[in-house]
């Protein structure tokens, strides 16, 4: 519901009005708006404001906004939906304040090697949130990179052949829904056969990103987040590669 103000003695600044928005801004900015209204002023259902009069009553009423919205708005989500999501941006390193990434782990060249677009949207928005110090963020996010890294590392073994001496493929009784356990459980095995120290390791990251949380300190996160990193590169460089060359054997053995 809105009131008629006549303001054209007061100011000749509606004519540089050319939207229903901008008349409301300028009304709520001059404090001429109800405080309810001006606060909570919906950008897209304001865009439209045909009238038409309406001769048995003698008034002008809003009409059609609402189905000229609605349809704006499926219109909108329709072509965000067709859409792919933009893959989100390695950082700009030269601008960033976090230059170890280029010293120590080489990301954007595992990133390239890897060449799978979710994967690298996935750890470029973990990246953003690191240098935005979005600890929690980042680490959860991190969590879900193992994981995904892993699954990579084991599709390629499953799509170079490998079959154990019962014929069975890598993911054998693999969960429809696994955790990080059932990935620990796949790498103990063959092909890959980590030792009880690298599944402790492994392990120890899925640790350290569940005890990240808001009630650590600042530099506490950070370490661990610092950790997570260390593990995914580690990942990369101690296991991907053999899954990439890896050609099968007439016999394997569970």
């Amino acid at each position: 519901m809105f009131k008629e103000i006549n303001l054209r003695n007061q100011s000749s600044l509606h004519k540089l009005f050319y939207s229903l928005v901008k008349k409301l801004l300028w009304l709520n900015s001059h404090n001429l708006l109800n405080k309810s209204i001006g606060s909570n002023i919906i950008t897209p259902s304001a865009n439209f404001s045909y009238v038409k009069k309406v001769e048995e009553e003698g008034d002008f009423l809003f009409e059609n906004w609402a189905q000229k919205w609605v349809d704006q708005e499926y219109d909108r989500t329709q072509e965000a939906e067709e859409n792919s999501t933009l893959v989100e941006a390695f950082p700009d390193f030269p601008n960033t304040k976090q230059r170890f990434f280029i010293d120590r782990y080489h990301f954007k060249d595992m990133l390239e090697s890897l060449n799978d677009s979710q994967f690298e949207d996935e750890f470029n928005q973990c990246l953003f949130a690191y240098e935005n110090e979005k600890w929690f963020l980042c680490a959860t996010g991190l969590g879900s990179c193992l994981e995904h890294l892993m699954l990579i590392i084991l599709t390629n073994y499953d799509k170079n052949g490998f079959r154990n001496e019962k014929n069975r493929g890598i993911f054998h009784g693999f969960p429809k829904n696994p955790t990080a356990q059932d990935y620990v459980r796949l790498f103990t095995k063959n092909p890959i056969k980590i030792t009880s120290r690298q599944a402790t390791f492994i392990n120890l990251l899925y640790m350290a990103r569940n005890s990240v949380d808001h009630h650590n300190t600042g530099k506490t996160q950070k370490n661990l987040c610092d950790l997570l990193l260390d593990g995914i590169s580690d990942m990369y460089n101690d296991y991907y590669s053999s899954s990439v060359l890896y050609k099968s054997t007439s016999k394997e053995d569970e």
